[in-house]
């Protein structure tokens, strides 16, 4: 059976007196290796969904960011808005930023890659 991972390295930013602190969670759903099968991209999903759970409970006042490369996981996450709305490589969109803060952001510009990547870089611009 090929291997699976998911990576979930978070970190706080900083403390302000609207929020507890800014999370932003990095998370890597390979290509190669995850079978696109439905049970193992439910079970990437819970991973995911767990994840999130855990750590809004620990950090219940806080803006929280989850991106990253996506590949063939589609997540539906009631609290979070998807952020990135142009292709990140090639015509797809892999790559992902979901925030718990609706709208805010008023818009995603696509930049060209950075040195070898094959995804383009993603700048969000903030609405406030």
């Amino acid at each position: 059976r090929p291997p699976r991972s998911t990576l979930f390295p978070y970190t706080t930013l900083f403390r302000s007196r609207e929020l507890q602190s800014i999370i932003t969670i990095t998370c890597y759903c390979p290509q190669t290796g995850i079978s696109k099968s439905a049970a193992n991209t439910k079970e990437t999903k819970g991973k995911i969904t767990n994840h999130l759970t855990s750590i809004e409970s620990k950090y219940p006042n806080s803006a929280i960011f989850l991106m990253g490369d996506f590949n063939t996981v589609q997540l539906k996450l009631p609290k979070y808005q998807q952020t990135v709305t142009k292709r990140t490589r090639k015509n797809k969109t892999l790559d992902k930023c979901y925030v718990n803060i609706k709208n805010a952001y008023q818009r995603c510009d696509k930049l060209s890659s950075l040195g070898k990547s094959d995804h383009n870089i993603i700048h969000l611009i903030s609405n406030y």
